[in-house]
């Protein structure tokens, strides 16, 4: 079930529906559907909010795009801990561990 338009709510930006959203294409596979989400982001110019940031890194985790995810976290402008442990998670589940290994030095 798609969510429509989850940025806006009346005017104002929904963080909570935005995140309920990403989890859900991420739970669903829906990747289209969660780069549209994604692009609507960069253009409201709020993609680099370390919270958004992790939910559309776990969003391609989860869609099995780990390049994707590994490029988003670059981009990041602030990381916190969720943003490496998923990073770092993502590697290891997806049989990478020496790249897992690699990034959690960096840490």
């Amino acid at each position: 079930m798609p969510i429509q338009n989850p940025t806006l709510s009346w005017g104002i930006l929904d963080l909570n529906r935005i995140v309920i959203a990403l989890r859900h294409y991420g739970r669903v596979q829906a990747l289209n559907h969660g780069r549209t989400l994604h692009s609507n982001l960069i253009k409201l110019g709020v993609s680099k909010n370390v919270f958004l940031a992790n939910n559309l890194i776990a969003m391609y985790v989860e869609c099995s795009r780990v390049k994707d995810a590994h490029k988003m976290f670059d981009e990041m402008l602030e990381r916190n801990v969720v943003s490496w442990t998923t990073m770092v998670s993502a590697y290891t589940n997806s049989g990478r561990p020496q790249e897992a290994l690699a990034l959690y030095t960096q840490f």
